[in-house]
């Protein structure tokens, strides 16, 4: 939500995270919020140092698309990176099998440090819509305490009190 400072507030911490040698793993709910973080992460003043070396990432000449550099994934998992943007269905299918959808034993997101925005769909699950299930399974992997750190943004207040205390 533009102008509540979730976006200069987790750059921040993702930096001091990936300082700490943490791997940082960014959940967004769809794939153009994935690309949208990543340019705020881009614009960051904690980042700065990262987007002026090209570690971070680079513009296409003319000002085109904003390609990621060697420190970040964005829209597709990738265990290796150290910051990593990945949708709430991408995170959902990394901790539990896609055919059984019965959770995995170890995954990709474990010992991570985990940022989740619009956290508050969490609370509420059915709300998802189309990516309930993978909010459900999310919800379950961070139940069992298998990151590394964790944070949870939202600018929406919310409604469902119970799922909010699950949190």
């Amino acid at each position: 939500d533009p102008g509540t400072g979730k976006s200069m507030a987790w750059a921040h911490i993702a930096r001091l995270w990936h300082e700490m040698g943490l791997r940082v793993v960014v959940l967004v709910n769809d794939q153009q919020q994935a690309q949208s973080q990543f340019r705020e992460l881009y614009k960051s003043p904690a980042w700065h140092d990262r987007a002026c070396d090209g570690s971070l990432g680079r513009m296409e000449k003319g000002g085109g698309a904003l390609v990621p550099g060697g420190l970040v994934s964005v829209g597709a998992a990738h265990p290796t990176k150290p910051v990593q943007i990945i949708t709430y269905v991408q995170a959902g299918n990394m901790v539990r099998d896609f055919k059984t959808k019965k959770a995995l034993s170890s995954s990709p997101l474990d010992g991570a440090a985990i940022i989740m925005d619009e956290v508050h769909e969490l609370a509420t699950p059915e709300a998802a819509k189309g990516w309930a299930g993978s909010m459900r399974a999310v919800d379950s992997w961070l139940s069992e305490r298998r990151y590394g750190r964790k944070l949870g943004l939202t600018a929406t207040p919310f409604v469902n009190m119970d799922g909010f205390r699950s949190l």
